[in-house]
């Protein structure tokens, strides 16, 4: 034993250790839901931008035409794909085909995709007068814009 030490020997003891792991474990409890709904808001930006980016494609087609009739119907919006860039929502009309001067756009949620387990935004409107709403898994209007 070295002078100074009075007994005890270097290192930790296992009650330390326990300590440190308990204290990281409450940590982690606190923390994951945190990240969780960080992740979810991330990729609610690919509906919301993937649906700003079909509204500026179907307002050229109408100063185009004068018409939204023919951009497209719930399968082909503009020949933009079904799903935004990550397969995270499918993309469609919302009322299956738009009328000659109004359109609803639709990004919602896929049941296989990562973003599934987001219950509180699974549906995002976005229509021709450039009114945005949202909507959770059982229906009921959020403030997801």
């Amino acid at each position: 034993m070295r002078p100074g030490h009075w007994g005890r020997s270097d290192g930790f003891t296992l009650i330390e250790l326990l300590v440190a792991v308990v204290v990281a474990a409450i940590l982690a409890v606190v923390a994951y839901p945190a990240y969780q709904e960080q992740i979810h808001k991330v990729r609610r930006t690919e509906a919301k931008s993937t649906l700003v980016d079909l509204a500026n494609k179907l307002q050229k087609f109408y100063y185009d035409n004068g018409s939204y009739t023919g951009s497209g119907d719930s399968d082909d919006v503009l020949g933009v794909s079904q799903s935004t860039p990550d397969g995270l929502y499918s993309i469609a009309h919302s009322t299956g085909s738009p009328s000659a001067s109004a359109y609803v756009i639709k990004a919602q949620v896929k049941s296989t995709a990562a973003q599934a387990d987001d219950d509180a935004c699974t549906v995002f409107t976005l229509s021709s007068t450039g009114a945005q709403s949202s909507y959770d898994s059982e229906g009921n209007t959020a403030d997801c814009w």
